[in-house]
Order: C-alpha cells, then structure tokens, then sequence
C-alpha cells in the first residue's frame, strides 16, 4: 500500500495530461448558483487520525466578471499541539494560523479578514495571497525574452507592473482537492494572461505536519518560454493580529542574508550590495522598535539575498520573536531572495476601534462645522434643490463627508493614481483614497451644480472649495466614461438582430436584462478610510512584518540576478516552510544569553 506521499503525483512531464485532470475538477467545482445558508454551515471533514485533523467549509461566494458564482472553500488543519492554519482558495491564500504563547494562550497571528468581502476590498495590500506570475516590480512593465519584447499590464505607479498585473493569482479561483492530509490547488493562466506568454500551469499543495511545521510547496510548468517568479505575501504579528504596531516594535528579527538588492523609487538598479553598515543587516538578532523610523521611508521594504548554496536546496532564511509570548517563527525556501516589509502602506496613526472611528468623525465634524467653505457647500445645496431628486440628502450628506474629512487632513498631501493610469489626483489625506468613492449621477450633479455657482465667486475663502470640487469632478467623469464603456461594450455583445425564431428573441431579452450580480461589500469597509481587519481591528502602519521568499525584484530585467525564465519540459518549483516554536522560561534571560552567543560567534 503506498504511502500518503508517494500518492501525490509530481507535475507531469506531458503537460496535456496535467490538463485533462484540470479540467475535469474544474468542471466538477464551478457553480452557477450561490450557496445556500443550509450549505453554509456544513463542515466536511477530510482527514481525521489522532486528534489530527482537517475540515473543508465554504468562507464565502465570489461572483466572477463573466457573472458565475463560485463557492470559496476554507480548508482547517488542526494538530496535537493546538496549531490551526487556514487557507482559502480564492487567491490561494492563508487566512489565519493560531498557536499558543508560552501560558497557553491562544491567538491568531496573521492579519486578514473574517469574510471575503474584506480580502476583495482590501486587494491591493494581498494579504495572504498567492503573489504570480511575477512577484514584486517589472520595471517599465516591459521585459524582453528571445529577442522579443513583451509589455505587461501597468498597474504600479509610474508605468510599472507589480504583482502580476491587475488580475493576477491573488484574484484567481483556484481549483482543488485533497490528498490525506495535503490541500492541492491548481490554476491555468492562459496565454498572454496580463500581457504573459505561454499557458502556465500552477499547482500548490499545503499541509501541517504534527511536528508543527506548515509547508507550501508551488509548482509550475509552462508551453512556451515564459518568466515566473512565484510568491506568498502573509503578514505576521507574533503577539496577535490585533495588536498593533508597538508589539511590531518589540519583535527580534535574525535573517541569513548578507547581501541586499539596491533600489531607487521602489525600482532595483542591478546592483547587489553588502548588508554590512547598512539598515539591512539582520545577521545578527535585532529589536525592530530600535531601528524603525531610522531606516527610509519610515518602514522597511526591501529585498535581501539569502544566504546559501548554489545548488543547496531548502535553507534557514530567517527568524522572528516576540519575547513577551515566547512565539516563534522559522521561515526556510529554496529561494534566493526575501522581501522584507513592515505593512507601510497601511497608513499611520495609533490603533482605533470602530467605536473610536465613529466618535472621531463626529467630533472632526463638529470641529469644522463653522467652516467658511463648508457653509457655503451648504448654502450652494439649497440652490440646488430643484433638480435634485427625492433622496438627495443621502447623496448630499455623502459627498459633503468626504469633502470634510479632506478639508480636516489638508495639511498632509498626498498623490493617487487613478484606476488604468487615469490622470493623478491630489488627495490631502493619506488615508484617503478617492478610489474608494464611488460615485453617483447625482453626486456628479452635485459637483456640477457647485462649479457653475462658484464659477461666479472671486478668488477669496473659496479656492480650496473650488479646487477639490474641480478634482473630484474630474475623477468622477473619468470613473462615468469607464462604467458606460463597459455597459456600452456589454450592451454591443448581446445586442443580437431579432430572428424569426420566438425562443430567440426571448433569450436575447433575457440576456439583455438580466442584471449583473456584483459582490457585496459591507458598510463597515467602505464607511472608512482605514484597513478594518479581523474582528473590526484596525490595522495601521507597522501592524505586521511579511518575509516574502521569492527571486530578486526585476529579475527579468537584471541579468547579473538569477534566472526567472522558465522552459517548455522544466519545472519551477518554489517551497515555503513556516516552522512554530515556543520559547519558555525567563524571556529578558534567554534573550540576552542568545544575543551574547551571536555575538561572540559573528567576533570569532
């Protein structure tokens, strides 16, 4: 009888093989219709054997931009020792791994979401995800393979690709089934998918061992040379996700890295550069509340250049501790590079509850309520009453909100870039994006309404009025223009000519009304400007730090940096091991003591 890991087949060398069991789980998950409460609340399990186990449930429905509905499965794996890990496979991403401090306590250490709709919301920050086909920044967005040039999706500031494109692996369904105690994900990306040559095949298995080590191992293979630089972004906070950026602070960080990839604007010059006097040297443990605020950009965000052997497989990458909870965290790959970030772009600010939001809006409201230019907002309204409709005061209270909340951070500018490289725009709090405003005829009503009153008023305490009502009704065109395009091209494809044929005609009518369905997102999301995470905790700058493994940023462009191409018959392959441990005892004891031993060793 064969063992559960000479069961799991390696990818196969004949890649129409591999495709025809694709397709045939494919076609058995894909769903039509949403899942039913009834459906909701069942737990299958998998994989039971002493007091190890692993359940599958369904997390939530993500309808797709061709209108299908897809039930989003959650995979559970837990072990002997009280470690939980999650995974969902929508992005093939980890959602949550919970294991006890050295009193017991049990918490969750990984930022994220309690429903779907937050990982939908929040993508930009890919928390969790599968990052692919090329993680971190294409320069320019442009590589050249076989004497060819190739242009990918720009979805970075400045023309640059980062990620994998607007739609990369993050916001796949990924296919799935089990094996014993392993979870195997599977998804092809067609040809020229974001702008990339070759069908690519990605398979991904997970599973936690009893010896608490939690493993990822990616695979790819491909029908064309292509590039590929594969990766997971999970943010980690030992002391719990919600605690926030001053246990951040108090976390001790060791990598095996002595060399770090150089970059200008986000963008990496080539160069590889000794970690020796530089804010990147971790070869020895340090307490990231010493370093920060001294190293650029008040945050790290950089790629390092493990340590290790040319043809050495798995090695140590680096550590993370939390002193006060004993937590522990081992991470090893087979990569050569690690990206390590300190959750930057979360935005700044102490940790608020959704209590402390609400109270903090109302009494900025209060603050500015004699605001000349916001009186005046409210005195342009009443002109406008005539050709404003009967729910005008919902729209008019939305709009004014957020003209307020930029009127209150004006001192604190900030550049966004509009959705497809669309002009930039202006915003004063970094908090806000004006991305997450959508809106409506009638606030772009409002907007016209307010320029054509102002037009008439000399400069004086209304030209910041007049320039951010300019602004947004810019933006708010530019977004019109995208959604009637869209509809414009979607009413072109099922506009068919009518037949004789009355079930036709029927179907045709029924094509042209049937009313796209969308994804919900909560009220809680989009009513604030902040990352609202797991139990309504708000997540700030500096909450988590992310080892990311992968190949150096850029690679494709950077000939002196190892090779991302990838070969019809090759197989890439990129492992992830998160080992779990607890330190016991006297924490200042032993951290001292392992400080002095390193110290010793790195003198000898």
């Amino acid at each position: 009888m064969q063992s559960t890991e000479s069961k799991q087949s390696k990818l196969s060398e004949n890649l129409s093989e591999k495709l025809v069991r694709i397709d045939n789980v494919a076609q058995q998950e894909t769903t039509n219709e949403p899942i039913s409460p009834k459906d909701r609340e069942v737990v299958t399990k998998i994989s039971v054997a002493d007091g190890f186990t692993l359940t599958e449930d369904v997390f939530g429905q993500y309808w797709d931009q061709k209108g299908d509905c897809h039930n989003i499965k959650r995979f559970t794996w837990r072990n002997n020792n009280k470690i939980e890990v999650q995974v969902i496979n929508y992005g093939a991403r980890i959602t949550s791994m919970k294991f006890p401090d050295r009193k017991g306590n049990i918490d969750d250490i990984v930022l994220g979401f309690d429903d779907l709709a937050g990982y939908i919301y929040y993508k930009r920050f890919y928390l969790g995800a599968t990052i692919g086909r090329m993680s971190q920044v294409v320069k320019d967005s442009v590589f050249e393979l076989g004497n060819k040039q190739y242009r990918l999706t720009s979805n970075y500031r400045d023309n640059q690709h980062r990620n994998g494109g607007s739609r990369g692996l993050d916001q796949v369904v990924w296919n799935t089934f089990t094996d014993g105690r392993k979870v195997v994900m599977n998804h092809m990306s067609p040809r020229m998918t974001e702008g990339y040559p070759g069908d690519v095949l990605v398979r991904i298995t997970f599973e936690l061992s009893e010896r608490n080590e939690f493993t990822i191992d990616m695979e790819a293979i491909t029908t064309e040379t292509t590039i590929i630089n594969l990766s997971n972004l999970t943010y980690f906070n030992l002391a719990g996700h919600h605690a926030g950026p001053d246990e951040t602070y108090r976390h001790i960080l060791t990598l095996n890295c002595n060399c770090f990839t150089p970059q200008k604007d986000g963008i990496p010059t080539g160069e590889i550069m000794n970690v020796v006097h530089s804010d990147f040297d971790f070869q020895v443990p340090k307490t990231l509340g010493k370093l920060m605020g001294i190293t650029p950009r008040d945050g790290f965000d950089q790629n390092l250049c493990v340590n290790r052997g040319s043809s050495q497989g798995d090695c140590f990458v680096g550590r993370v501790l939390h002193p006060p909870s004993g937590r522990m965290l081992e991470i090893y790959s087979n990569q050569s590079g690690v990206n390590f970030s300190t959750a930057n772009e979360f935005g700044y600010g102490r940790v608020m509850s959704v209590e402390e939001i609400t109270t903090s809006t109302i009494a900025e409201e209060e603050k500015v309520q004699r605001n000349d230019n916001l009186s005046f907002l409210d005195t342009m309204r009443q002109k406008l009453l005539k050709i404003l409709r009967k729910d005008e005061q919902q729209y008019y209270q939305d709009l004014r909100d957020f003209i307020m909340r930029l009127k209150i951070s004006e001192e604190k500018p900030v550049e966004y870039m509009t959705p497809n490289n669309s002009p930039r725009v202006t915003m004063s709090d970094e908090n806000l994006n004006i991305e997450d405003f959508i809106f409506k005829p009638l606030h772009v009503e409002y907007l016209k309404g307010f320029k054509a009153v102002l037009v008439q008023e000399n400069d004086g305490p209304y030209v910041w009025l007049k320039t951010t009502i300019d602004k947004l009704l810019d933006y708010a065109i530019i977004q019109q223009s995208k959604r009637s395009s869209v509809s414009t091209e979607n009413d072109t494809l099922i506009d068919e000519p009518a037949t004789v044929n009355e079930e036709q005609n029927k179907k045709v009518e029924q094509k042209k009304t049937k009313k796209k369905k969308e994804n919900f997102i909560p009220s809680y999301y989009q009513n604030t400007q902040q990352v609202v995470g797991k139990e309504r905790k708000v997540y700030r700058m500096h909450s988590g730090i992310a080892l990311q493994t992968q190949n150096y940023p850029n690679c494709a462009n950077c000939k002196q940096f190892p090779s991302c191409v990838l070969k019809p018959g090759e197989n890439y392959r990129h492992s992830i091991t998160y080992k779990f441990w607890i330190r016991s005892g006297n924490p200042n004891k032993w951290i001292k003591r392992n400080m002095n031993e390193c110290s010793q060793n790195t003198n000898k």
